[in-house]
């Protein structure tokens, strides 16, 4: 029984959890804009998953504190769930600081918003764009800096759009990397 109630407490905070930020914080995942100008976060499912994970390990550390003589004393229980504990931090950690991102573009510039660093990219100044395997763009500027852009966004093909509008000259190659996609 008690083994039923972890899988379900786990699989319910994983599969609520992304709703459950979208509802409560729905500004890390908004995208309000269009070509011209506009902001937009990351999905909930960053935050959704952290708060999931975090719901489970709660489970995980209620049953073992409250388990029998399953486990030899209160130490080794201690330990544990302290190591659950650093497994956890390092698997929920790259979910929690990728829940930070944000883009913000307009006529002149896209500027990323991140957790531990901030970049700001001119239209006029990208020298090239990259498709990377169906998942990422990436915008690199004449002096080299780099901007990646996900779709686990919410506003990739806004920006994309945005990209082709003020920077016809690259809407080709947009254009042929999204068939070769489709085919």
């Amino acid at each position: 029984m008690d083994q039923f109630f972890l899988l379900a407490t786990f699989a319910v905070g994983l599969i609520v959890g992304p709703f459950i930020v979208a509802k409560v914080w729905p500004e890390r995942s908004r995208c309000v804009g269009n070509v011209t100008s506009g902001e937009c976060g990351v999905t909930p499912m960053f935050w959704g998953l952290a708060l999931g994970c975090g719901t489970g390990y709660l489970a995980i550390a209620v049953l073992i504190a409250t388990s029998g003589d399953d486990l030899a004393s209160p130490a080794t229980k201690a330990q544990l769930i302290a190591l659950l504990f650093v497994f956890l931090a390092a698997l929920m950690a790259p979910l929690v600081v990728c829940g930070f991102h944000s883009w913000t573009w307009d006529a002149d510039r896209l500027h990323f918003i991140g957790a531990l660093r901030r970049k700001t990219i001119r239209w006029k100044d990208i020298a090239s764009v990259r498709r990377a395997r169906r998942t990422a763009w990436t915008l690199i500027a004449a002096d080299g800096t780099k901007l990646s852009i996900s779709n686990y966004m919410r506003g990739e093909r806004f920006i994309i759009a945005a990209l082709c509008v003020n920077r016809p000259d690259f809407a080709p190659q947009v254009k042929g990397a999204l068939e070769a996609e489709r085919a």
